[in-house]
C-alpha cells in the first residue's frame, strides 16, 4: 500500500500533463481552415467530406482521356506546348482525412498565339494511373481515375490553364505519380506534366503509436530517474543497495524530477507530432511509422540527462 501511495499520485501527474497536450493537438486540428470555412457558405452545414467532393465535382467534369474534336482544315504553322514555371512537376499532400482534392493552376505555355478556331473542345488531357510507388513490398494500388477541369486560355492565348481533381477515397498511405499529358489537334505538339500525390495515415495508427511512444519515453523517465536516485541513496560505507521500490519512491517525492520529467514528455510529444506531420506519406508501412514515433520519443527525452545534471549541480 505504500509504494501504491506513493507512485499513483505523481504518476497522475504526469499523465495528465501528457493528455493535455493530446487534447490541444486534437482541438488544433479541428479548429481548421477545412471546418471555417463552413462559415463561408449559405445555407445548412455540409460536411467537410460532401463540400469537398461538391467542390471537385464542380470544378472537374472534363473525363480522363475524352474523345476530341477535330479541325477542318490545318493549322498555318506548328504550335509546341511546354509547362509553365512551377507546373512540370505538381505535388499534392492528402491528410488522413482523404477528402477529395483540386489542383489547381496548372499552366502550359504556347510559343505561338492559339488560332481563334481552336477551342478547349479541341484539347486531350489524358493521365497514366495514378500508381503508388516506392517500396516494392508494398501492394500495387492505384487512385481511382483522375479528372480534368475544361481548359482555358489565358494571356492572348498563349496560355492554357487546367486544374485536376482527386478522388483519394480508402486509398492506402504512401506515394503516387502519374504522368498527365496534354495535346490537341494536327500542328498542335503535346507536352506533359509530372504529378505526385502522398498521402499519409490518421487513426488509428498515428493515435496507438503517439500512445506508444509516451508511454515508452515515460518508462524511461521513470527508470533513469530511479537508477539515478539508488546512486543518490546508497551508503559509501554499505554494500548493499537500496532496493528499487525504495528508490522508486523517492524519485517521485522529488518536486525536481517530476517538473523537469513533464518538462521531458512535452518535448516528447512535440518530437512525435513533429515527425508525423513531416512526412507526407506517413503510414505506407504502419509498423516502421510507428517505430519512427518511439525512436523520435527516445531521442527527445535525452534531453533529461542535461536536466538531470542540473538536479545534481543544484543539491550539491
Amino acid at each position: 500500500m505504500s509504494f501504491l501511495h506513493w507512485a499513483l499520485p505523481r504518476s497522475k501527474v504526469l499523465a495528465a500533463i501528457a493528455a493535455l497536450f493530446t487534447a490541444a493537438f486534437v482541438a488544433a486540428l479541428l479548429v481548421s481552415p477545412t471546418n471555417s470555412a463552413a462559415e463561408e457558405d449559405k445555407g445548412p452545414a455540409k460536411d467537410p467530406a460532401e463540400k469537398a467532393k461538391d467542390r471537385a465535382e464542380k470544378t472537374c467534369r472534363k473525363p480522363n482521356g475524352e474523345t476530341t474534336r477535330s479541325l477542318r482544315d490545318p493549322l498555318d504553322a506548328e504550335i509546341t506546348l511546354t509547362p509553365a514555371e512551377g507546373s512540370a512537376q505538381r505535388v499534392v499532400n492528402i491528410d488522413a482525412d482523404r477528402h477529395h482534392e483540386v489542383l489547381r493552376g496548372i499552366r502550359l505555355e504556347a510559343d505561338e498565339r492559339m488560332p481563334d478556331r481552336v477551342t478547349p473542345r479541341h484539347l486531350e488531357l489524358y493521365a497514366d494511373p495514378l500508381a503508388r510507388t516506392g517500396d516494392e513490398a508494398l501492394e500495387s494500388i492505384a487512385f481511382p481515375e483522375l479528372k480534368f477541369s475544361e481548359p482555358r486560355f489565358l494571356s492572348n492565348r498563349r496560355r492554357i490553364e487546367f486544374a485536376v481533381c482527386l478522388d483519394p477515397d480508402d486509398v492506402p498511405a504512401g506515394s503516387y505519380q502519374s504522368l498527365v499529358t496534354i495535346g490537341g489537334p494536327d500542328g498542335v505538339n503535346g507536352t506533359s506534366v509530372a504529378l505526385t500525390a502522398n498521402a499519409k495515415e490518421g487513426w488509428p495508427w498515428f493515435w496507438a503509436g503517439l500512445v506508444v511512444a509516451l508511454l515508452a519515453a515515460g518508462a524511461t523517465l521513470v527508470f533513469t530517474g530511479t537508477a539515478e536516485m539508488r546512486a543518490q541513496l546508497k551508503r559509501p560505507e554499505s554494500k548493499d543497495w537500496p532496493r528499487w521500490r525504495d528508490a522508486l519512491k523517492e524519485t517521485y517525492k522529488d518536486p525536481q524530477w517530476v517538473f523537469t520529467s513533464a518538462i521531458a514528455l512535452v518535448t516528447a510529444f512535440g518530437a512525435v507530432v513533429g515527425t508525423y506531420l513531416a512526412d507526407p506519406t506517413w503510414g505506407a508501412s504502419p509498423l516502421t511509422g510507428v517505430s519512427g514515433l518511439v525512436v523520435a520519443a527516445f531521442a527527445s527525452v535525452g534531453g533529461q540527462t542535461l536536466l538531470a545534471g542540473l538536479r545534481q549541480g543544484t543539491r550539491q
